[in-house]
């Protein structure tokens, strides 16, 4: 979920970027807006905080306070210092290691190409592993080369709900920035200014329970409440079948070609076949 928000007063419409554009998560932000101010912003982070509390957005709010400015491209997207992955697929080596066997998928450069390069238009440069729990343990192992000798003017943003699925010795290497819960207030005046409806704001907001990014979804995807609805009751007559009952549910909900769903935004991935070494 993007960091830059536009605020409409009267006609004209007002782009805010950065941290100003994040809702909460005060305490985060102060400590990240004063390793930029002091010019120590860590080699290193990783965001921590349950499923759409925030954590992308945080990230990339902190990416565009460092990149975005006079005489800088005015989005992210376009800006050749920023790096972004935020796929739900899996993150394999190759998106990674410097010289990826058959060339990293899903962009130009791998992490690692990218870090190792001298910044083109801004001081830093940045790059977020949002959901770094899709890492394969090879991807991680490499990452971990990285970490230990992180290349001078970049910084790195990783993101996870899960570090217990992310390697020790990577977590040992970063910065952690644990985001709470959102406060209702401050959730439901952020969602009435995106859908300008004050009461479905505090609907969502008592419903989103302090995930700013979960009443985005909300908002974005209609039938998606509809469906965890459907979803939590099918959970609760489930309290009343017994073992088979419980099975036969499951492969009937996860089977391929179902409508099964998880009751997340995302969520750590299955074990997955094992990859060269970096």
């Amino acid at each position: 979920m993007p960091a830059t928000r536009t605020r409409r007063a009267g006609p004209a419409a007002t782009v805010v970027r950065g941290f100003a554009a994040v809702a909460g998560h005060e305490r985060a932000i102060s400590t990240l807006r004063a390793h930029r101010d002091a010019g120590r912003l860590a080699h290193a982070y990783c965001l921590i905080g349950e499923e759409g509390i925030g954590k992308a957005t945080v990230a990339r709010a902190l990416a565009e306070e460092v990149l975005l400015g006079a005489g800088q491209p005015s989005r992210l997207e376009v800006h050749p210092d920023f790096w972004s992955d935020d796929r739900p697929e899996a993150i394999s080596i190759d998106e990674i290691r410097f010289h990826p066997e058959r060339g990293a998928q899903a962009h130009d450069q791998s992490l690692q190409q990218f870090l190792s390069l001298k910044p083109f238009v801004a001081p830093l440069r940045v790059a977020l592993l949002a959901n770094a729990e899709r890492m394969t343990e090879a991807a991680q192992n490499c990452l971990l080369k990285t970490l230990e000798e992180p290349p001078p003017n970049t910084v790195l943003v990783l993101t996870t709900a899960y570090p217990d699925h992310l390697l020790p010795t990577c977590l040992s290497r970063c910065q952690l920035i644990a985001l709470s819960a959102v406060g209702r207030s401050r959730l439901a005046d952020f969602i009435a200014s995106r859908s300008g409806n004050p009461d479905e704001a505090e609907a969502l907001a008592g419903l989103a329970h302090g995930r700013p990014g979960w009443a985005v979804r909300a908002m974005l995807d209609r039938d998606w409440i509809s469906r965890l609805d459907r979803w939590a009751e099918e959970l609760v007559a489930l309290a009343f079948e017994d073992v088979d009952g419980v099975l036969t549910y499951d492969r009937r909900r996860w089977r391929p070609g179902s409508d099964g769903f998880p009751p997340t935004m995302s969520g750590p991935h299955s074990r997955r076949p094992s990859e060269p070494s970096c």
